[in-house]
């Protein structure tokens, strides 16, 4: 567990701080991508794990431009069977 501010305009001062594990602190971060989907808001991290998505291949769709329900699309998995 880690110390996170809750404002971070005011820093770490009593009244401003609380416990978070490093889960936490990762997705409140001010880099990460917040999308909105059916009105509720989650970054990209969470919506993966939320349809079952590889972080990185749903962020490689984000940032191919991909939107709205093809961004949470199951991924096609391709037969390794060779053709005769």
């Amino acid at each position: 567990m880690l110390f996170r501010s809750i404002d971070n305009n005011k820093g770490y001062e009593l009244g401003n701080v609380r416990w978070s594990t490093k889960k936490e602190q990762a997705r409140n971060r001010c880099d990460n991508v917040l999308y909105t989907y059916k009105g509720e808001t989650m970054t990209l991290v969470e919506w993966a794990e939320a349809f079952g998505i590889r972080n990185s291949q749903l962020r490689t769709r984000w940032y191919k431009g991909i939107r709205g329900e093809a961004l949470f699309a199951p991924i096609k998995k391709y037969s390794t069977r060779r053709l005769r």
